[in-house]
């Protein structure tokens, strides 16, 4: 029993000899730490016996220790003391250890070590864009945080970067404050369209100006390929007649790059009449042959894409040529060039040279009599540009010589009966026009100036406001003396129509394109201020059946009107309407005139004003056209009306857009015009035209 309190008291008293003091750490450290931050670790030391020897702190990471704090203690037995040592986590300390470590505080043979922890260089970066496709001079609007690893907000700076295929484009930095930042960066006007890489990178720096934490994130952002720029190339400036010449337009972005798209190209002659109209890709070629001979004179080419039109010009060269024949004793030289033909034929008949100095207009033929002693002879003639041609003629005369013959002169010379004929004929007018006088009243003298003075008011205004110039006129006559007939009416009205005739551009063209293709069908045009009307009269169309007809040129008006709206910026404001009645009309000249019965054109304006760019029917018209068109019902403070939404059976109606197209096919040549009607032997009376406006 005494032995073992003997045993316990060896072990206690050894235990005391070993154990000197005892180190507690007070608080543990945080879980992670950013460069930069400080380190403080609290530590309490208890004596429990008389103490004394150097304290250390001891930093260690992945393996490697660094002292950070020592100091010699000497406690009494039982006494205790608190230090608190604190370390700022720099390079120059670190010596670029980093990652997990934890702090060793040591006193003698004592020991503890505290929980671990990360020391780190990252930021967490955290931003937004206001989208993701920009077109060239938008904005990019970016707002971001920033946040340290350790959790503490940052105050540094965000460089922004916008790359493409790892070239940096665009370059911007912002500061940071307390973590939050915001940049806008505006894209330039020529910036290379596609898919580019935002990289918004937050860091820290030192007193040093040295990075010590860092952090990004990456965003994808599109720039749009925008059209900005079309080209037109011509092959040739200058063409032959009878030449093929070809054109192509290319559409360009921001950049220069092409852009394929579809392009309209038009071809327009000296006068700006449309030729040929060409819905083509972009930078492909299109073909157009110039006629055999077209007169010089300098033609433009205009492409449009995109809202974007360019013009260009080039030159139907001058063509001076001549053909030469040989009948009998005749040389014939025809100018088959472009010009006036004024240059020298040489002439060889036999052995001896003569010339010819020609004068001829174009298309026009001369002939030249050739004479010589009586013999035959080898005849050869040459142009001046080399053409040549020979024959064996059988002469007679005094005298080798080449005279030219006046072919009227000859004609008549020949047949001397024609002069009577002439005398004959100038007698008869002489006394119709003798007689015709005779006849007039001074009351009758007296409306013709007054209808001369509103007929010349009418030409001053039209030149003045007319969109449109049509070749089947008709007047409005308020009382006309006539013969009644049921009529179809289209009306158009332009309701910017002081825009279109103040400004220059292709609306004009486009409203007479409309105005050929009425005309194609036989249709009178009426233009008042706004409207446009146009009249299918039977006594004109030559059938009583024309509703559909105008119905089909209502859509294909509209057709016309859309196709430009969606190619020129300069937009055509326009209501459609159709509209069924009757008109009293006859012929006037070149020309009808008509008062439209009850509220027939009244009605047509109505409609055309409420049409917001659809064509709009009126009740009669619907009745007449309703098993042929799929119509919808509407209805508005001015009353019912029906809109065309399809025509039904559309073979069997002629499509205006087509027979207008084909009319340039067959080279501008007019149809056959129809017979025209018996005029009536009484003068028709020519009454102002009546202004629809004051209906």
């Amino acid at each position: 029993m005494e032995k073992g309190k003997i045993l316990s008291l060896m072990v206690l008293s050894l235990l005391i000899s070993v154990v000197s003091a005892q180190l507690t750490i007070n608080e543990q450290p945080k879980d992670v730490y950013n460069m930069g931050d400080v380190l403080s670790i609290p530590v309490t030391i208890n004596a429990l016996t008389n103490t004394y020897g150097f304290f250390q702190m001891n930093l260690i990471c992945n393996g490697k220790e660094m002292n950070f704090y020592k100091s010699w203690i000497s406690l009494a037995q039982k006494s205790e003391t608190k230090i608190t040592s604190s370390v700022q986590l720099v390079e120059e300390m670190l010596d670029g250890s980093k990652g997990t470590c934890k702090v060793e505080v040591s006193l003698l043979k004592e020991s503890s070590s505290t929980n671990e922890f990360i020391i780190s260089d990252l930021i967490d970066v955290k931003a937004s864009l206001n989208k993701n496709k920009f077109n060239p001079e938008e904005e990019i609007s970016i707002k971001g945080y920033a946040t340290k690893e350790s959790g503490s907000q940052l105050d540094g700076f965000a460089e922004i970067a916008i790359s493409k295929e790892e070239s940096n484009k665009l370059n911007q930095i912002e500061a940071i404050t307390n973590g939050e930042f915001s940049s806008k960066i505006k894209i330039p006007k020529t910036m290379e369209a596609g898919n580019y890489l935002v990289t918004i990178t937050a860091y820290e720096k030192d007193l040093e100006n040295r990075i010590t934490n860092k952090g990004s994130v990456n965003y994808e952002i599109t720039i749009s390929q925008i059209p900005t720029n079309l080209e037109i190339v011509l092959k040739q400036k200058e063409v032959n007649p009878g030449e093929t010449f070809r054109i192509k337009a290319i559409l360009h972005d921001q950049t220069g790059e092409k852009i394929k798209d579809m392009v309209v190209i038009s071809i327009k002659d000296e006068d700006n009449t449309i030729l040929e109209q060409i819905e083509k890709e972009t930078d492909i070629f299109v073909e157009y042959k110039i006629k055999e001979g077209q007169l010089p004179s300098e033609w433009k080419i205009v492409a449009v894409s995109n809202q974007i039109t360019k013009e260009d010009t080039f030159r139907i060269k001058e063509q001076s040529n001549i053909s030469l024949e040989i009948i009998n004793r005749t040389i014939i030289l025809t100018n088959t060039g472009n010009v006036v033909y004024n240059k020298t034929v040489f002439v060889k008949i036999g052995e001896k040279q003569l010339e010819i100095n020609a004068n001829i207009d174009i298309g026009e033929s001369k002939e030249y009599y050739l004479t010589a002693p009586n013999g035959e002879y080898q005849v050869e003639v040459l142009s001046s540009e080399g053409e040549e041609t020979k024959k064996m003629v059988i002469l007679t005369g005094n005298a080798i010589s080449v005279k030219e013959v006046s072919e009227n002169a000859m004609e008549l010379a020949r047949h001397m009966f024609v002069w009577m004929f002439i005398i004959i004929v100038l007698g008869f007018v002489a006394f119709f026009l003798f007689k015709k006088i005779s006849k007039k009243s001074f009351f009758g003298f007296i409306p013709k100036e007054k209808n001369k003075s509103v007929h010349s008011e009418e030409k001053v205004f039209s030149q003045r406001s007319a969109l449109v110039s049509p070749k089947n006129k008709a007047h409005f006559l308020p009382s006309i003396q006539g013969t009644q007939q049921p009529s179809s009416v289209v009306c158009i009205k332009i309701k910017n129509h002081s825009e279109i005739i103040s400004n220059k551009n292709n609306s004009k063209e486009t409203l007479q394109k409309i105005v050929e293709m009425a005309e194609n069908a036989k249709a009178s045009v009426y233009e008042n201020n706004e409207c446009i009307f146009f009249l299918f009269v039977p006594s004109i169309t030559k059938t009583s059946q024309s509703e559909i007809t105008a119905a089909d040129l209502a859509q294909s008006a509209k057709k016309i009107l859309d196709d430009y709206n969606r190619l020129f910026k300069q937009k055509i404001k326009y209501g459609i309407s159709v509209e069924y009645g009757e008109v009293v009309a006859k012929k006037t000249g070149e020309a009808i005139s008509f008062m439209g019965l009850g509220q027939f054109m009244v009605n047509a304006r109505k409609l055309a004003s409420i049409s917001q760019e659809e064509v709009c029917v009126g009740e009669k018209m619907k009745e007449k056209i309703q098993s042929s068109a799929k119509l919808e019902k509407h209805s508005s403070e001015r009353g019912s009306y029906y809109t065309i939404k399809e025509l039904r059976d559309k073979e069997k109606h002629k499509t205006f857009l087509s027979s207008f197209v084909k009319r340039y096919e067959r080279d501008n040549k007019k149809p056959e015009e129809s017979k025209k009607e018996k005029v009536e032997e009484e003068k028709p009376q020519e009454d102002e035209d009546f202004d629809l406006n004051s209906i």
